[in-house]
């Protein structure tokens, strides 16, 4: 049985003043993530997973992630602050993108975006304020959304981390990810959550420090 999750009296985030992670993914994403975030303490950092579903299978996504996990998960609403400890997933059929203050920011979905929610808009709004202290992770899925987001977190000097393929049920988004050169680390699935909390303690230093983890 899973702890029990942590109420939501942690602090809120301002951008940079903790780390924040990025998880994007589709095909594939909502088995990923109910193995992965199970595994994970609670994170001194705020988490976001961008899953490419409609508005009402991210809020079923949310809840049947907060049952299990030992971190408290919330779909994320218009205008809330963001608070360390949390996990918040994208709500679906809109983009989400995170604003200096650490504030979420929802906006009406494009036909010109791969896929929705976008991985690449909310990853590179990440990028943009929080810098060096932001890290990307890019599940299994169909297709190339978070390829130009891990751009954005690399050039701003955060991590960016991959599920390898064999245990990617679609490998299109961990390899065009990979492709971009901007990926620190490939691993399977199952080294996910020790490699997230390795890579929390090591943002914004030598990269040489995650890549001897993985």
């Amino acid at each position: 049985m899973a702890e029990t999750a942590r109420p939501l009296t942690v602090a809120r985030c301002e951008a940079g003043d903790t780390p924040c992670v990025v998880v994007a993914a589709s095909t594939g994403g909502p088995a990923a993530l109910l193995k992965m975030l199970p595994q994970i303490s609670p994170l001194d950092g705020c988490l976001l997973i961008v899953q490419h579903m409609p508005a009402y299978h991210t809020a079923l996504l949310a809840r049947e992630l907060a049952a299990r996990s030992r971190m408290p998960v919330k779909e994320a609403e218009d205008g809330e602050r963001l608070v360390a400890g949390v996990a918040y997933v994208a709500p679906g059929s809109t983009n989400l993108t995170i604003t200096a203050c650490g504030a979420v920011n929802l906006g009406a979905a494009s036909r010109m975006l791969e896929g929705c929610p976008s991985a690449d808009l909310a990853m590179a709004s990440v990028a943009r304020h929080w810098g060096r202290r932001c890290l990307g992770v890019v599940l299994t899925g169909m297709g190339r959304d978070g390829s130009k987001g891990v751009q954005a977190i690399r050039k701003a000097g955060g991590l960016v981390v991959a599920q390898d393929e064999a245990s990617s049920l679609i490998y299109g988004m961990p390899q065009a990810a990979i492709a971009t050169g901007c990926v620190d680390a490939v691993v399977p699935l199952t080294r996910l959550p020790e490699l997230i909390q390795e890579a929390l303690r090591c943002v914004g230093e030598e990269r040489r420090s995650l890549i001897r983890a993985s």
